[in-house]
């Protein structure tokens, strides 16, 4: 439209005539030129509104001689323009412009939305971070079957007479943008969800080295979900475990999980594999396996993600393997699921058993435990079903013995009863109630300290340790379990069965076999065998464990100069694209001056690996260190448990229950990372999204 026939030729008006070169060579945009596509000149608006007396074709009928282009500058520098211009500057300082309504309408409106959205937005992360369901039967104000958002809406407006004027005025609209249906409702959940995930993200890719674990399970529309955690030491220090999202899979092969994986942190989320410095997952062949397993496809890609089998499920394995060792052990568990299956299958029986509990530790002024259920999954919590029936035995006896003579229960409850108090009489279980009351004590303590986030690989061995040195120390305290034994049961003696003795032949020696008391052959077989069995398990992990955390050995300070040189030496070996030779010089100049820079007088030779890098980045003292801050990064990434993947299935199970089995997998992920993430996203601004929306919603309106 710009085109003119000049001179016999075409001529067009270019962009650089809406541009000013200074004499330097600097260009800047001329704001006061505007094009008209209608008649197709140019014109100078400011000219055209504030100089009525102008002779200038800019501000009359307009500009199109597109040879002679150079006059605009002329104009430009003209008095006419410089007061026009000098004016229209004036009037909008002093906000006097032509849309001064229009623009403070805008802003007014726009506030209002925006005090709206507050609250949509506090209501929606309220209910979000609580896991709490947001939809309903219906979205009418004022119904009482409407969803959980109108419903803490209304409850709101109750105490807010803004929203209250809000909702009485858009409320049950039927049409037009009121922010209180649900289609608005959603759009928040992701966009809130998308921002949480994207500072996950951002935090990761900042920290630079992390460490992933992923576990499935099936959810109620038997979609089997694939729950993704990764680990990374934040600015401040502080390792961390964050949730990312659910992924439906449809194959358990390593290869096929291994695929998914990779598609979701390298392709969708861009994080990038190189940098991963460990993987835990559970004992399954499919991820553990050294050929075809998760954590061998994993280590083809980047060989420095080490694997790290989930303690706490190999703590898990240690005491299943102790509890199946003999045959005592066996039945003695048998028994205990047994005797919560008694009880709890009657409210009667369960009534008996709670009175007489509250009358015991009312006395002993100890707290009720009522029987436990065993944990098909979780071994260590079994010491809470032992716990209640250590502390409580001669109540559930007396209870038992009471339900066996009374003559209103049927035959079989009696038959039940009776059974069970004769197996509550023998020596062998009474002793086995102590003595795995003991034991999972300590084993449960152990796992609930190993889920901690701030559990460094070290930390762990050592529990792990001490855990197995505590169990072999029962070997030689038999006699003290005996004693608490008999005073809980109503024998001195173990039950001895039948002997079989093997038929001698001829050749047979005439020495007499060896014949072992109850006593004896209890030790032997169940106690011996019992301790052994967990003892040799939980050594043989922690050897599979410390030749990982060997190669940060020289971390404990208790090793000499050779020794230190050549745990460095393998370190950088190992990290040669992290680390490099500076990190010996480095470490020594640094031991030597951690201590004095620690805020409390140290009992050990060097601070913990934590202390240590929160002592760095108080001081500032990664430039002069970088090599150690980069090892003491490393080594905290590294991964000690998955049981926040494993917790992040319970959210699973509330968030999508079997009144929400439909659920679409965005909108899942979604409201699980906003429940399980409920302190960052109670920590996140999501004022730029307010904002957005509500200046949206205000160019609408005007």
């Amino acid at each position: 439209m710009s085109s003119r026939q000049q001179k016999g030729r075409t001529r067009k008006l270019c962009d650089t005539a809406f541009n000013q070169v200074f004499p330097n060579g600097e260009i800047i945009e001329r704001p006061w030129l505007i094009y008209s596509p209608s008649t197709g000149c140019v014109f100078c608006f400011v000219c055209k509104l504030f100089s009525l007396n102008s002779t200038s074709v800019l501000a009359k009928r307009g500009f199109d001689s597109w040879d002679h282009i150079g006059r605009l500058g002329d104009h430009e520098r003209s008095t006419e323009h410089r007061q026009a211009l000098t004016t229209y500057i004036m009037r909008l300082s002093k906000t006097q412009a032509l849309d001064k309504h229009t623009a403070d309408g805008n802003i007014k409106e726009r506030n209002y939305w925006t005090d709206v959205l507050k609250r949509v937005v506090a209501t929606i992360q309220f209910l979000a971070t609580q896991g709490l369901p947001l939809s309903g039967t219906n979205e009418t104000v004022g119904s009482f079957n409407n969803d959980n958002f109108l419903g803490c809406l209304e409850l709101i407006a109750k105490y807010d007479p803004f929203l209250a004027c809000h909702i009485n005025k858009y409320g049950n609209a039927g049409h037009g943008t009121t922010y209180l249906s649900s289609t608005i409702c959603e759009e928040f959940i992701k966009l809130m969800a998308d921002k949480v995930k994207q500072v996950i993200v951002d935090e990761l890719k900042l920290a630079k080295y992390f460490s992933f674990s992923v576990d499935s399970t099936l959810d109620t529309s038997h979609s089997d979900q694939l729950t993704f955690t990764v680990r990374y030491v934040l600015n401040n220090c502080t390792p961390v475990e964050r949730f990312l999202n659910f992924v439906p899979v449809t194959s358990h092969t390593g290869l096929h999980l291994f695929n998914v994986i990779n598609e979701t942190l390298n392709d969708k989320l861009n994080i990038n594999l190189k940098d991963c410095r460990g993987q835990t997952y559970d004992n399954a062949s499919n991820m553990s396996g050294i050929y075809s397993g998760v954590q061998a496809q994993v280590i083809a890609v980047n060989e420095k993600a080490v694997y790290i089998p989930c303690m706490t499920h190999s703590l898990n394995l240690c005491s299943v393997a102790a509890a199946e060792s003999c045959t005592d052990a066996i039945t003695f568990f048998h028994f205990v699921q047994k005797l919560y299956v008694f009880f709890s299958g009657s409210t009667y029986r369960w009534g008996l058993l709670r009175d007489s509990l509250n009358e015991e530790t009312c006395e002993a002024g100890k707290k009720e435990r009522f029987p436990k259920r065993l944990s098909d999954t979780r071994w260590p919590a079994q010491a809470d079903a032992l716990r209640s029936l250590s502390c409580n035995y001669k109540s559930y006896k007396s209870v038992l013995q009471a339900l066996g003579a009374d003559t209103l229960q049927n035959g079989y409850i009696r038959a039940e009863a009776n059974s069970l108090v004769g197996t509550m009489d023998r020596l062998q279980t009474a002793f086995m109630t102590t003595f795995w009351s003991s034991i999972l004590t300590r084993v449960n303590k152990t796992s609930q300290l190993l889920q901690s986030e701030t559990m460094d690989l070290g930390t762990a061995v050592t529990l792990l340790k001490s855990l197995s040195e505590f169990v072999a120390a029962q070997r030689s305290i038999f006699e003290e379990y005996h004693e608490s034994a008999m005073s809980l049961s109503s024998t001195a003696n173990f039950q001895l069965k039948q002997q079989h003795h093997p038929k001698r032949m001829a050749d047979d020696s005439e020495e007499p076999a060896v014949v072992l008391t109850g006593e004896e052959k209890f030790k032997v077989e169940s106690f011996y065998a019992i301790i052994d069995s967990l003892v040799s398990h939980l050594n043989r992990r922690i050897c599979a464990y410390s030749e990982i955390n060997n190669r940060f050995c020289f971390l404990t300070g208790d090793l000499d100069s050779p020794a230190v040189k050549e745990s460095l030496r393998r370190l950088i070996e190992f990290y040669s694209g992290d680390l490099n030779e500076e990190l010996f010089e480095e470490w020594v100049q640094w031991c030597s001056l951690v201590k004095p820079l620690a805020s409390k007088p140290l009992s050990q030779a060097l601070p913990t690996p934590l202390q240590m890098l929160t002592i760095m980045s108080t001081h500032n003292l990664q430039t002069v260190f970088p090599n150690v801050f980069v090892a003491l990064r490393i080594y905290l990434t590294l991964p000690v448990s998955h049981c926040n993947g494993e917790r992040s299935f319970s959210h699973l199970k509330r968030i999508k229950s079997a009144l929400h089995a439909t659920m679409i997998q965005e909108r899942l992920n979604s409201l699980t990372l906003l429940s399980i993430e409920s302190e960052m996203v109670n920590s996140v601004d999501f004022s730029n999204l307010i904002e957005t929306f509500a200046a949206a919603k205000a160019r609408r309106k005007i």
